[in-house]
């Protein structure tokens, strides 16, 4: 849950940054030149952008419950943390890459996460340390189930560049 408000808190300052670049191409539409009012392309805006911090926010909630699911299914003992408070391998990875490919796209003022190769960089990095926080775990498991183990970590954090 914290997780999910971090990024959409990242996103609300994202669209500050978008903002701008989102209007400048609405007014050079071909469908703008119809409109005289340009409160009517500035609400128009507004609520587009709007919209997306709300269908961004049901793709991260829909991004979080697929790792967990495929975590319970595929990686279910892969747990760190006491009591209540535990995540799993692909809970880490998910958390980590999707709130840092936001966090990296708002302080470097990128439109996209995928304008940049830092961020390619930064998911196969991903990737590959999180599973080294849950070593203690998995040290005894067969090559092919570690191999499979970071395949997954791979996949679930190059998703993260979706959004």
């Amino acid at each position: 849950m914290l997780a999910f408000l971090a990024v959409l808190f990242i996103l609300v300052f994202r669209l500050q940054l978008l903002q701008p670049e989102v209007a400048a191409r609405v007014a050079a539409s071909a469908a703008a030149v119809n409109i005289e009012d340009d409160s009517v392309v500035g609400l128009a805006t507004g609520i587009g952008s709007y919209l997306g911090i709300i269908l961004s926010a049901a793709f991260t909630s829909v991004y979080f419950s697929v790792a967990s699911t495929i975590e319970s299914r595929v990686l279910p003992g892969l747990k760190r943390g006491r009591g209540r408070l535990q995540v799993g391998l692909l809970g880490a990875v998910s958390i980590v890459s999707l709130v840092g490919i936001q966090l990296f796209s708002l302080l470097a003022g990128l439109q996209s996460p995928k304008a940049h190769w830092g961020s390619y960089l930064f998911v196969l990095a991903i990737a590959a340390a999180v599973p080294l926080w849950f070593h203690s775990i998995w040290s005894g498991l067969s090559r092919a189930v570690i191999v499979w183990m970071f395949g997954i970590s791979v996949v679930i954090a190059a998703t993260s560049l979706l959004f």
